[in-house]
């Protein structure tokens, strides 16, 4: 339902106003959510990795090595990109020189 097409502007004022607090309760509840979330963290988490050792220290280990494949083959593009352009930029130059 469009509330431009509605006739009764009072209507379409009330509707405006509870989509804006809907909107803005949303956005603090989230907030609260997230706030929530980290506190239960800080609390479970070093619990979690006290009954679970191995398999943390597994999963990090795997986090680690994913990241760092990532990294090298970010690198590795831009060493390329950076080669592209010194190339490029060498036979600009050269070409400038000709003229």
């Amino acid at each position: 339902m469009s509330l431009a097409n509605v006739e009764d502007q009072r209507t379409t004022l009330i509707w405006t106003l509870a989509l804006l607090a809907t909107g803005q309760a949303l956005r603090w509840l989230s907030i609260t959510f997230v706030a929530f979330v980290a506190f239960a963290a800080v609390f479970s988490l070093p619990k979690l990795y006290e009954t679970r050792k191995q398999q943390c220290d597994a999963l990090l280990e795997q986090a680690h090595a994913k990241l760092e494949q990532v990294r090298t083959a970010a690198i590795q593009q831009y060493r390329k990109v950076i080669a592209s352009r010194a190339t490029s930029q060498t036979c600009d130059n050269i070409d400038k020189k000709r003229l």
